[in-house]
């Protein structure tokens, strides 16, 4: 397995304390209404028989209701082993650990040892990675059919707001790091690879867009 820590120190920050925290909520409330947009619109297109792969799955929620609303079974991908604990306790819990495979690991160096998914998912996960082409090439490459995304809205406050969380990281000698990548960047990658966008949708601080593959890279 591979330093998790060496990802923009996201074991660090996403650790134990923070994954329990985010279970608590979770058990109160259920999803978020960000996280609910995405389930209902791709319950909409039909999830029975699909497989998902969701790359920094946190407590694994997202895709847990995924698979209670007819996904097949989900591969996930997280540097944080705190994250593993939790998505698997949850799992458990719900009675669907036999539908789902958790990994530690960057999405990026995990790439050729991943396989392809009907559905592939980042909520909230490209704010937190250095280099978003990367990240954004290597997960939109593994999908066949549709690629979600949810990132925050590019948008003067929301950047004064990362620029003074990186300060007071910073002081805090945090080694993670949030980012603002534009929004018409990662678009443009995506399109690259033969997707379209068919659906946006805004909940709070997030955008939320779904792509379906029209057509296979290069085509």
């Amino acid at each position: 397995m591979m330093d998790c820590c060496s990802v923009n120190g996201l074991a660090e920050e996403f650790n134990r304390s923070y994954v329990q925290g985010e279970l608590r909520a979770y058990r109160r409330k259920g999803l978020d209404k960000r996280a609910r947009t995405l389930v209902e619109f791709l319950q909409a297109q039909g999830l029975q028989g699909r497989n998902l792969l969701e790359g920094g799955y946190g407590i694994g929620a997202l895709h847990l209701e995924l698979l209670r609303a007819g996904a097949a079974w989900v591969v996930g991908v997280d540097v944080s082993p705190f994250s593993r604990e939790a998505a698997t306790e949850l799992a458990e819990e719900m009675g669907l650990q036999d539908r789902v495979e958790h990994r530690v690991g960057d999405f990026v160096a995990l790439e050729g040892e991943v396989a392809p998914a009907d559905i592939v998912l980042l909520d909230r996960v490209i704010c937190c990675y250095p280099d978003a082409t990367a990240l954004v090439s290597a997960s939109a490459s593994h999908a066949r059919l549709f690629y979600g995304l949810t990132y925050p809205r590019n948008v003067w406050w929301i950047r004064w707001g990362v620029v003074a969380m990186r300060a007071f990281l910073a002081l805090r000698r945090s080694a993670y790091r949030p980012f603002l990548h534009p929004p018409e960047k990662v678009k443009a990658i995506v399109a690259s690879l033969g997707f379209g966008e068919v659906f946006r949708s805004r909940s709070g601080l997030w955008d939320i867009v779904v792509f379906r593959r029209q057509a296979a890279p290069g085509a």
